[in-house]
């Protein structure tokens, strides 16, 4: 693999990446697995002494981005381009370096590929486990390597030094020297850390030895005492001499790791899953203040530590807080110190990227806090930056605001409908720059997401929520975002009621008229949440709304093509919402009804075949939650057409088909319990992200129950 070769050196070698993803392939496939022949085939090339020499190879290849070697730009590559940087010159852009790091183009990445395919392997594993557990239970060179690195221990020997690698001696030795002889030291334990977290959950399954006992004996002692020394070290100014690669490893040991279940060439790290780390960490069972505790670690590290430390503690503490959803305590006492340290942060990163993921690990924080409790200190302190940081969110920096929105989401959710109005001022005008500025569309589903949870969360009307309604009517015309908008227009109307109607009416004619009959049925099923919410609340103003629009046109025009299944006719599930609306309308003012209608066809769809329609489709009507319910709406609009009823035409149609009515009357007097009590409301289910939030279920449903007080009880 070339030890003199500067490209390798530079964790670029486009053939040693080839030659590292070949034999990833061919060790991690699992085409051959059953095939006597072709596992006697691999198990003879891949054969102890090689798997263990290639491993302790691999193994020194992981870490060789961050040697000290001069990394520069080879001239006889074009395709080659070295955007490494060295730790000490450029903290944070390393960091993203380091997280972009792909196997495609990265040797130590190609040789992490690998050298987890020959520990899943079944040929090899019995190898690779054994052979990288006997590194893992050396705690003499571990705390030796820390020691060195944290600038507890000096002046030691060299030939001490290399006689403590546990990897033996190095594919390339840097020179002669002490301080050199460290890096060695520190560069094998890098790797053998980044090591046991690729192995994550396979290494302690196959050993039986635990990770949490690793922690607590060796691992957590050293990482403690290098944050100390590290944090000294910041005070004081001073860079340090040896890139600080222990103590991100340390820190990041089993928080990093490539796809355990995949070899393909794009992969790059990521966390493991709170899942794999809760036997190793046991968070919850530490108080916070100890020095084993890793999210008290993470906090200081936030707080004191240099950038790439701080950004890679916000990555770990990030993948770490699902197993904090049982302990509100301990989620508290993270939240206090390190709200403060994530604004610090974000202030003086300078990557959108950096910025991000810390206002993204504070949302986290404050939406996991259920059960839990905020002082108004806490809470004023993570609220104050956020006007600023939205003010200032600019050309790169754009994205930064759906991270603001986000926060205030989550902080409106903690403090609940008592309190949440005070951030109306911050909040409104926010929501209304997302909606009102081009260059802030890739706000829409958050600003969504936001002004639905602060509508679910009032408590009553208020005109300042109120004006935001105008936008309806330009976000009706993008059908990308029609769920949560008709839940959104459909919360509006039970909510503000008449004052509303009053002050939107133009505005929900827009809407309903850019949406209806536009929309494939799933979409029908929501725009029908509006136009019950809209007939059920205000029965006679509402049908007259519908009609002045043409909303109510086109739900005719549908149900006669249906009748007449012209072939270009909406499905029935469609049609019964159609015929329910008309049904509702009819009721409450039998005039509104424009019929008969004359069809391009020719044909006529008159009152028979309007009637028709709702005999012929009543089985059909019963399905679903609230389908008695639409039965008996229906039966009392075929009762409304008999005598005393003044549209003749209704009245002989019903007269006529009485066999079929009483069958369907009868019907809805056998299913129907006599209080009501199985007559269920319309309702759609929460099918897409943008929906599922279930803030103020309660109250919602407390205000579906009010309007249908309101609403005659024979219609019920």
């Amino acid at each position: 693999l070339g030890a003199n070769n500067s490209n390798l050196r530079c964790g670029t070698d486009r053939f040693a990446i080839a030659f590292l993803s070949f034999l990833a392939n061919v060790a991690g496939t699992s085409k051959y697995a059953d095939l006597v022949n072709a596992k006697r085939e691999m198990a003879s090339f891949f054969t102890p002494s090689l798997v263990q020499s290639l491993s302790r190879t691999l193994l020194q290849l992981f870490s060789i981005h961050i040697s000290p070697i001069q990394i520069g730009h080879n001239d006889d590559d074009d395709d080659s381009e070295y955007d490494a940087v060295l730790w000490q010159d450029d903290p944070e852009a390393f960091y993203h370096w380091e997280m972009n790091r792909s196997s495609e183009e990265d040797v130590g990445c190609a040789a992490q590929n690998l050298f987890l395919a020959l520990a899943e392997s079944s040929f090899s594993g019995d190898v690779v486990l054994p052979w990288l557990m006997g590194f893992v239970t050396n705690v003499v060179s571990q705390r030796l390597a820390v020691e060195l690195e944290g600038g507890i221990s000096f002046g030691i020997d060299p030939q001490i030094i290399y006689s403590a690698l546990p990897l033996g001696a190095p594919c390339a030795k840097l020179s002669s020297g002490a301080e050199n002889a460290s890096m060695d030291l520190l560069l094998q334990w890098d790797a053998i850390y980044t090591a046991a977290g690729l192995m994550g959950s396979i290494l302690e399954n196959y050993t039986g030895y635990s990770f949490q006992t690793w922690f607590r004996v060796s691992v957590g002692d050293c990482l403690s005492m290098l944050l100390r020394q590290s944090k000294q070290q910041v005070k004081e100014g001073r860079k340090k001499v040896l890139v600080p690669a222990v103590t991100v490893n340390l820190l990041t040991s089993f928080l990093h790791n490539t796809n355990n279940n995949s070899f393909v060439a794009h992969t790059t790290s990521h966390p493991t899953t709170a899942d794999d780390l809760a036997p190793f960490l046991n968070a919850n069972q530490v108080p916070i203040s100890s020095p084993f505790n890793p999210f008290g670690m993470l906090s200081s590290a936030i707080l004191d530590q240099d950038v790439c430390v701080r950004l890679t503690a916000v990555q770990a503490m990030d993948a770490l807080l699902p197993q904090c959803e049982d302990a509100p305590s301990l989620l508290q006492s993270i939240v206090e110190p390190t709200a403060p340290a994530l604004y610090q942060l974000v202030n003086e990163c300078a990557e959108v990227e950096s910025r991000s993921s810390c206002l993204d690990l504070l949302s986290n924080l404050i939406c996991m806090q259920t059960g839990g409790s905020l002082t108004n200190e806490i809470l004023n302190t993570i609220v104050a930056p956020l006007s600023s940081i939205w003010d200032n969110a600019i050309d790169q920096n754009l994205r930064l605001k759906r991270s603001v929105l986000t926060i205030l989401s989550c902080i409106a959710s903690f403090v609940g409908p008592e309190s949440c109005s005070v951030l109306y001022p911050l909040v409104l005008p926010m929501i209304d720059e997302s909606f009102a500025r081009e260059e802030n569309v890739f706000l829409v589903e958050e600003a969504l997401k936001i002004w639905w949870v602060f509508l679910r969360l009032s408590r009553k009307y208020d005109s300042l929520l109120g004006k935001l309604f105008i936008h309806t009517v330009e976000l009706s015309k993008d059908f990308d975002h029609l769920m949560i908008l008709m839940r959104v227009t459909e919360h509006y109307i039970i909510l503000g009621g008449a004052t509303f109607l009053n002050d939107h009416a133009t505005t929900i004619q827009s809407v309903l008229s850019h949406v209806v009959g536009e929309v494939r049925p799933r979409g029908t099923a929501h725009i029908f949440l509006v136009i019950e919410a809209l007939l059920c609340s205000f029965p006679v103003e509402g049908g007259a709304l519908l009609n002045s629009c043409g909303v109510l046109k086109t739900l005719i025009e549908a149900c006669a093509s249906s009748y007449f299944d012209d072939g270009k006719c909406d499905p029935d599930r469609v049609i019964v919402l159609y015929l329910a609306a008309l049904a509702r309308v009819s009721l409450s003012r039998p005039d509104t009804l424009q019929l008969p209608l004359k069809l391009p066809s020719g044909a006529v769809f008159g009152e028979e075949e309007f009637i028709s329609l709702y005999t012929g489709k009543f089985q059909v009507a019963g399905n679903g939650a609230h389908g008695l319910l639409y039965q008996k709406l229906w039966a009392l609009l075929l009762l409304s057409f008999y005598p005393p009823c003044q549209l003749a035409s209704c009245c002989n149609t019903v007269l006529r088909k009485s066999k079929t009515i009483f069958n369907i009357f009868s019907s809805v007097l056998k299913n129907v319990h006599p209080n009501g009590t199985n007559l269920l409301s319309y309702e759609v289910g929460c099918g897409d992200d943008e929906e599922s939030i279930y803030i103020g279920e309660d109250f919602y449903e407390a205000l579906l129950q009010g309007q249908r007080a309101n609403v005659n009880i024979i219609l019920w």
